[in-house]
């Protein structure tokens, strides 16, 4: 008895070592053949099997491991240069469970494939974590590679996984699986040559999580999925045909830089708010257009550093689906164009907002009169001038300006123009100014001694007397400044045309520029607007206005539209008149009140019509009346009345309400509803 009580606790011991010191490691030799399942291939040799072995591969070269089973280990490591394949004779899943530390790991020297015809799916359980530093590639065959826990495998920097040929389907696990369970971190790559989208999971959620700094590289000719999702870097890099990858969908796609290296990419989105944060790279002979489904749509440029775009192949920005997009610079570091020819077209905009656009010295814009750049802010755009340059800019309407005859060197320009009342005055070469809008010209860098200025304009310019038109300019530091004339040839004709500048010498930083009427012309350009608010009282609004100047000015109409929050245009009403002074070069103040209004948000403008019937806009002010809190009910008025007295109320939401006048008698004389 004593005998056999001994012989017990030793195998208790012994199992308790197992158990409590730690899995037993098996490292591969592949001394008896490539099979997985023979125990000789494996030091110590492995038997029996258990859950808890760690299984390891560090001889060096390449080794291909036949007859994988299904099986559960708890560990899996590939290191020192080693190169392992495995293959198995029928679908199997190798399931790894986890121990102490990483639990699935390829350190940056070694491989990791799966490369046979028949699938494997290597499964990281639930507590286990896998880190890859080397590279995977699966191909041959539906292979895949699984994590349960958030996190759970990750690609370290320096790692690439490949989802080679044959290897179709979700090579991450289908759709709900768990949110971000396979991770890209900086500096890994993920090369799609087949397959379906990796995310698998409808949007927002996502198996695969590609951090900033990583690398979706789509080397398929299949479509990627773009529709609100979010990548870090991503580039098109199919060399067979090379095809045309066309992207759709309503929702917005997020990328950093973003690079066409073969075939044509059309980003044919229309979520209406995509975003490309990083750089934008088009290779020779590849192809990227911007070329929405539906119109209005928008994608930004929006990062946080300066934005290149560098074109050796050809990128458009508008395409043959004749829906214009919007390209809104939203980078306060600002975008430039390093090389080659960006292409605006079909209505398409560059809106610059408050942020640059850099054209650097050899790349070109190509545009024209309703396809251009937006500059109707402090945002400019900045070229390299040789002995002429034209800049495309616009504000609500194409409004160009060209620098020619520049002598003395190419000097670097910057340009803009705004649609508004540059509010300045003017010396007495001039009688009027114009108040609908005013460039703003800069020498950013270099030299020159001087050049033509060329403006052009429009029927909202209120040009009528071309003879008599000029250029004013201001060299103040602000578009408020005093405007003198430079001169002019003359428009070239009424309505709408250019007119060129005398010689000029001198560029502030910037310096400023609009039409103008010289002293004795017709021009009526016709009222300088200095100020337009709006103030509420109650259910009643207020519009003042002040003029600077008004030549032949003959009223103001007052239009208002009623604002819908559920509908983006909006219907304009007159709703009253006001004369104006006339001629005058002195400040006039005006006003207008609208009363009883009911709740809700108004836009006010004035129609400002001289006396030949001409007419601009101003620009537009909003008021929003909101319900009252509680019920309100006014004094009459008057009191004591003979024959009617006006009684007000305010109710805090839209409702039915009446009113009965009671006699002395409590006997009721009326209901008036």
């Amino acid at each position: 008895m004593k005998k056999q009580i001994i012989l017990l606790t030793l195998i208790s011991l012994l199992a308790f070592t197992q158990v409590g010191w730690g899995q037993q490691t098996y490292t591969w030799t592949g001394a008896t053949d490539n099979s997985w399942a023979t125990s000789t291939n494996w030091t110590p040799e492995r038997t029996p099997l258990a859950t808890s072995d760690v299984l390891q591969f560090n001889g060096g070269g390449t080794v291909t491991v036949t007859a994988v089973p299904t099986q559960t280990i708890a560990q899996l490591t590939v290191s020192g240069s080693t190169i392992v394949n495995l293959q198995s004779a029928a679908a199997v899943i190798l399931t790894i469970g986890g121990a102490a530390g990483t639990d699935l790991s390829v350190d940056a020297t070694s491989q990791l494939n799966c490369n046979n015809t028949t699938g494997i799916t290597i499964a990281i359980a639930t507590t286990a974590t896998g880190s890859i530093l080397g590279n995977m590639t699966f191909s041959g065959g539906v292979h895949k590679i699984t994590a349960v826990d958030a996190a759970g495998l990750t690609f370290q920097s320096g790692s690439t996984f490949t989802q080679g040929l044959l290897c179709t389907g979700n090579v991450f696990g289908a759709s709900g699986g768990t949110t971000n369970s396979v991770v890209f971190a900086s500096g890994s790559t993920f090369i799609q040559k087949t397959g379906s989208n990796p995310f698998a999971s409808p949007t927002p959620a996502s198996i695969v999580q590609f951090q900033t700094g990583s690398l979706f590289s789509n080397q398929q000719t299949g479509t990627p999925s773009f529709s609100g999702r979010t990548y870090a870097n991503f580039e098109q890099d199919c060399t067979v045909g090379p095809p045309t990858i066309t992207v759709t969908g309503g929702g917005a796609v997020s990328i950093d830089n973003f690079t066409v290296k073969n075939g044509t990419f059309l980003f044919n989105m229309t979520g209406h708010s995509s975003a490309i944060k990083g750089n934008i790279t088009v290779l020779s002979g590849a192809t990227l257009n911007f070329n929405p489904l539906t119109p209005g749509d928008t994608v930004s440029l929006g990062g946080s550093s300066l934005q290149t775009i560098s074109n050796a192949g050809t990128m458009a920005i508008g395409g043959s689906n004749n829906f214009p997009v919007n390209i809104v610079i939203t980078n306060p570091a600002g975008v430039q164009l390093s090389s080659g020819t960006l292409t605006i077209q079909n209505s398409a905009k560059v809106t610059l907002g408050n942020n640059n656009l850099t054209i650097a010295s050899g790349a070109t814009l190509a545009t024209d009169a309703t396809s251009y750049i937006v500059t109707n802010g402090t945002g400019a755009l900045i070229q390299t001038v040789g002995s002429s340059a034209t800049f495309p800019i616009g504000d609500i309407a194409y409004r160009p300006v060209t620098l020619a005859s520049v002598t003395g060197g190419s000097p670097v320009i910057s340009a803009r123009v705004t649609n508004a009342n540059a509010g300045g005055t003017f010396d007495g070469s001039l009688s009027s100014i114009s108040p609908t809008r005013y460039w703003a010209i800069g020498l950013v860098s270099g030299a020159f001694t001087y050049f033509t200025l060329n403006l052009t304009y429009g029927n909202d310019d209120g040009v009528t007397d071309n003879t008599n038109l000029r250029i004013g300019m201001n060299t103040s530091s602000s578009a408020a400044g005093a405007y003198s004339s430079l001169g002019g040839t003359g428009g070239s004709a009424n309505t709408s045309g250019n007119i060129t500048s005398g010689l000029l010498g001198y560029l502030g930083t910037p310096s400023y520029f609009l039409l103008a009427n010289a002293y004795g012309g017709t021009n009526p350009l016709p009222v300088e607007l200095s100020s337009f608010t709006s103030t509420m009282n109650g259910r009643n609004v207020q519009l003042n206005w002040e003029t600077k100047t008004e030549v032949a000015f003959n009223k103001f109409e007052i239009d208002r539209a009623s604002v819908n929050a559920n509908d983006a245009s909006v219907t304009w009403a007159s709703v009253g008149k006001v004369s104006a002074s006339g001629t005058s070069n002195s400040p006039r103040k005006y006003s207008f009140t609208e009363k009883d209004l009911q709740a809700g948000k108004y836009q006010y403008r004035l129609k400002m019509i001289d006396n030949d019937g001409s007419y601009k806009l101003s620009a537009i002010v909003e008021t929003d009346i909101t319900s009252p809190k509680n019920f309100e009910l006014s004094q009459n008025y008057p009191n004591p009345f003979n024959p009617s007295t006006k009684i007000s109320y305010n109710l805090p939401s839209d409702s039915k309400g009446y009113f009965r006048n009671l006699r002395c008698i409590r006997r009721k004389s009326s209901t008036i509803g």
